[in-house]
């Protein structure tokens, strides 16, 4: 039996709305080997990697087609952990990413690395900053788009 053998089995799910140029792949790659790095960190073996490309954060599991086989991979083969680089690749919405979160928790399935209560409050409080400074940001625009037309 090698060490391998020994290892607790994980996967790894990246995740970016991006869908152009190299932005997309060097996002993917770099959350990608942030994943490795924490499974050799606490000795997971990687069994398969998930990534789902052009997906915004506030996309349900339903509509996520590699988290849904992320997902029913850990199921099917006995893995109860899913590795991300951050916890915004599930989402940067709380109430999303506790929607999120549940679904898979539901099945008996972990995503690491696990988060302090404090990561979750702030991770809320920075998520209504986002949200706002985007709904900001949209209303800007649309009134430039008023103004030009």
């Amino acid at each position: 039996m090698s060490n391998n053998d020994k290892l607790d089995k994980a996967v790894i799910y990246a995740r970016t709305a991006s869908t152009e140029g190299t932005n997309k792949s060097d996002c993917i790659i770099n959350q990608i080997k942030k994943c490795n790095e924490y499974a050799e960190k606490h000795n997971f073996k990687i069994d398969l990697v998930f990534s789902d490309v052009g997906v915004s954060d506030s996309v349900p599991l339903k509509n996520r087609e590699e988290l849904k086989k992320a997902v029913a991979y850990c199921r099917l083969n006995k893995i109860d952990k899913i590795i991300v680089d951050n916890h915004e690749r599930i989402s940067r919405n709380g109430l999303y990413y506790t929607q999120i979160r549940a679904e898979i928790e539901n099945k008996g399935i972990n995503i690491l690395p696990e988060r302090k209560i404090s990561d979750v409050l702030i991770s809320n409080f920075a998520s209504a900053m986002f949200e706002f400074e985007n709904n900001a940001r949209a209303k800007e625009l649309n009134q430039k788009m008023i103004i030009e037309k």
